[in-house]
């Protein structure tokens, strides 16, 4: 994953932070995340090549109109539990990452996707993690511990 230049972003902040539900969630230095993420998933450009990711990898493609928050809360709810909290990594226009509890990702998800970028989710205990990218695909990796 790369990182683009951070123009722009005070806009975003304003609009999609400073509301709940997102204004609650306590902003952290992405770049531990970033540097596991660039670390464990093959990038072929911007984009993950899965078919090399290691661990149980699940695809969907979201329409405009499906609930994707749904889908996938309640698939990680089901597989991975929610025991850790996620931390969120925007790749464009998020200017900070943040941290969302255990169990809040299904409240704050929905705002998160709102931001026009590609997202990506990992738990604090490396077991998972998903990305949403903006033209529709929701790809998670179920990867175990993994450090």
């Amino acid at each position: 994953m790369r990182r683009v230049s951070e123009s722009g972003t005070t806009s975003i902040w304003a609009e999609h932070y400073e509301a709940p539900p997102l204004n609650g969630l306590e902003r952290v230095e992405g770049r531990e995340t970033e540097d596991w993420l660039n670390h464990h998933l093959p990038f072929v450009g911007s984009a993950v090549e899965w078919s090399r990711v290691r661990g149980d990898h699940r695809h969907w493609f979201a329409a405009a109109n499906d609930d994707m928050t749904a889908v996938v809360v309640d698939f990680l709810a089901a597989v991975a539990g929610f025991a850790s909290g996620v931390v969120h990594v925007g790749d464009s226009l998020s200017p900070v990452s943040v941290r969302i509890a255990p169990g809040q990702l299904g409240d704050v998800l929905d705002a998160l996707l709102e931001i026009p970028e590609h997202h990506y989710f990992v738990a604090e205990d490396r077991t998972w993690c998903g990305v949403f990218r903006m033209e529709g695909d929701v790809d998670l990796a179920l990867l175990g511990a993994s450090g």
